[in-house]
């Protein structure tokens, strides 16, 4: 009889000491959740850059397009005019004619190349900032599943000690 009260509080003590053991590796484990839920807002992060560029970047095409075609509309008026004065100034007109296009021309690729240039710049810069953040995620979280496993491990093993040492002190 004494036998089975000692086996039956060995065997209380075994319980709790794994108890408490499993409820450290969950708490662990709970905690790499969270490290997962904030790779995945990283992430989401990049992809909502990625949409506002792509939104700066048709918005910068539309603006230019429009500015293109006003610029063609006010061309094709100039010339217009000057073709009804040209019956007198016909070459002086022509030759001022092409010196206003030709302005008009580098007054539009002056003032939309930088623009198109620091979108694919920034373009460029936040891809590669996204590779390298999901390269270093996906090493964090190769690090953290041998680390759960080297933990899940330990915890094993040190039950186990556990019980022998139980075992050991009441017999």
């Amino acid at each position: 009889m004494t036998k089975k009260v000692v086996e039956s509080k060995q065997q209380t003590s075994i319980n709790g000491v794994e108890v408490l053991w499993d409820s450290w590796l969950s708490s662990f484990k709970s905690l790499q959740g969270i490290q997962n839920d904030i790779e995945k807002k990283s992430l989401e992060a990049f992809q909502y850059q990625k949409d506002l560029l792509e939104t700066a970047r048709k918005s910068l095409f539309t603006a230019e397009a429009e500015s293109k075609k006003l610029a063609c509309e006010w061309n094709d008026k100039l010339e217009n005019s000057v073709k009804a004065a040209e019956k007198v100034q016909s070459e002086l007109s022509s030759s001022w004619l092409s010196a206003v296009k030709e302005i008009n021309d580098k007054a539009l690729a002056l003032s939309w190349n930088p623009s198109h240039s620091l979108l694919d710049l920034l373009s460029q810069t936040q891809n590669q900032l996204e590779a390298t953040v999901k390269e270093a995620l996906k090493q964090q979280d190769k690090g953290r599943d041998e680390a759960l496993k080297q933990i899940e491990d330990l915890t094993e093993q040190v039950k186990e000690t556990h019980k022998g040492i139980l075992e050991t002190v009441s017999v």
